[in-house]
């Protein structure tokens, strides 16, 4: 008998053996079915953080957070950016994710950080109303008083978020109400409603011991090089010369960007037309030749530029566009961009430049795109398509049909060409 109960001992004992194992392998996979859960999440990620640049690495558990799976990037891929100038900070922005935002920020990602159009978050954070956004970004140092190409302040962008306290919050961290943009609009002027001008009449600038001083874009005289088109043996010279001169070595174009190294030809222009190159010259960057990189090497100090500046590029050779670009924006505090004060419409499909990168340009030399053309006009409207075929008479002769040609031939040139040129071209 005893050996009988014995026996149902043990037998229960491994029941409950199984059981444990199979409630163990249950939990496993319900982690399995949580971590495929997660990263389905990753994968809808904004399009910065899906970037092929953009790399981020799972950061170690906090003491106090068990179990934690919070990733945070490294230091090097704070500044890579997307098409459209957009860091990770600007994407964790745009998308509202405060904790995300914070971890950013104290991860050492620069609250002044702009994209291609000129905004900071804190213009993101303004635009879409969001205050507890704003004021972290505030407390971190983001300049309220930043202004787009066109003027736009973050101010401007909370008033029309209609949230007057986000407003007050801006005033009272030293925003100017009186702010202009290109076309004459101020934080008043928008101004809708009492409530919204009540806050624009808070109380003025007070000192908050939470908050940072306002922190540059970048040091000043400070160099950031960047290569476009270059063979192996100049990239290692170019790396070596950042080394040298104790400057930012950079992989893809970003508004700090002061340099720009190409391999020119035997007359000194860029041998090849590049994106970088575009961007450069929209935004009055050095434009040198590998010789500058040389020379510095062989002198170990820094070299004047301008005896290396690039003359042209090799479709448009020796017209001094970069020259005329650099001195152009040295020239104002707020220089207007090559196509400010124009409305352009990328009209069907365009394959060279894909409509994407001929956007990302326009959009940098601040002008104002719309996706189609309104029913009626009261303005001009350059039309870019590939066939221009749209009779401007029907538009009241206020619409003009370019190719994709004359974005870059404005930008190579620097200048807005005749549009009339290209019209002809494309009529015969």
């Amino acid at each position: 008998m005893k050996a009988v109960v014995n026996c149902a001992l043990q037998l229960k004992q491994l029941i409950c053996s199984e059981e444990g194992d199979q409630h163990s392998a249950v939990r496993a996979g319900q982690g399995q079915q949580d971590a495929s859960r997660e990263q389905g999440r990753d994968k809808e990620r904004d399009a910065v953080e899906k970037s092929p640049e953009i790399q981020i690495e799972p950061a170690k558990p906090k003491a106090d957070h068990d179990n934690s799976s919070h990733r945070v990037p490294t230091v090097k891929n704070l500044e890579k950016r997307n098409k459209l100038g957009e860091t990770l900070l600007h994407a964790a922005t745009v998308k509202g994710k405060i904790e995300r935002v914070r971890d950013l920020l104290e991860a050492g990602a620069n609250p002044n950080t702009r994209d291609y159009a000129g905004w900071t978050p804190l213009h993101e954070a303004c635009n879409h109303g969001d205050l507890d956004l704003a004021r972290l970004l505030v407390e971190h140092g983001a300049d309220v008083k930043a202004t787009t190409p066109d003027g736009v302040a973050p101010l401007h962008d909370a008033v029309m978020s209609s949230n007057p306290d986000l407003v007050v919050l801006l005033v009272r961290s030293g925003a100017d109400i009186h702010a202009s943009t290109t076309d004459g609009r101020t934080p008043i002027s928008l101004a809708q409603n009492e409530a919204m001008r009540a806050a624009l009449s808070a109380a003025p600038p007070v000192s908050s011991s939470s908050a940072k001083p306002p922190l540059p874009e970048k040091k000043e005289n400070s160099l950031v090089l960047l290569g476009s088109g270059l063979d192996e043996k100049q990239e290692r010279d170019l790396e070596r010369c950042a080394e040298l001169l104790g400057a930012e070595l950079r992989i893809s174009f970003s508004p700090d960007v002061t340099h720009l190294v190409v391999s020119c030809n035997r007359d000194g222009n860029c041998q090849q037309r590049t994106l970088k190159v575009l961007k450069a010259l929209l935004t009055g960057k050095w434009i040198v030749s590998t010789t500058w990189v040389d020379k510095c090497l062989q002198e170990s100090r820094l070299i004047p530029e301008a005896p290396h500046e690039a003359a042209g590029t090799r479709q448009h050779p020796n017209g001094k566009a970069p020259q005329r670009a650099r001195e152009h924006f040295a020239s104002s505090s707020s220089p207007q961009g090559l196509f400010s004060n124009l409305t352009i419409c990328l009209q069907g499909p365009l394959e060279a430049p894909p409509k994407e990168d001929l956007a990302a340009l326009l959009t940098l030399g601040g002008a104002k795109l719309i996706p189609r053309l309104p029913p009626s006009l009261d303005h001009k409207v350059v039309v870019v398509c590939q066939r221009c075929g749209i009779d401007a008479s029907q538009r009241g002769g206020r619409v003009v049909a370019v190719p994709p040609s004359w974005v870059l031939d404005c930008v190579s040139k620097f200048t807005l060409c005749d549009p009339e040129e290209y019209l002809k071209c494309s009529e015969s």
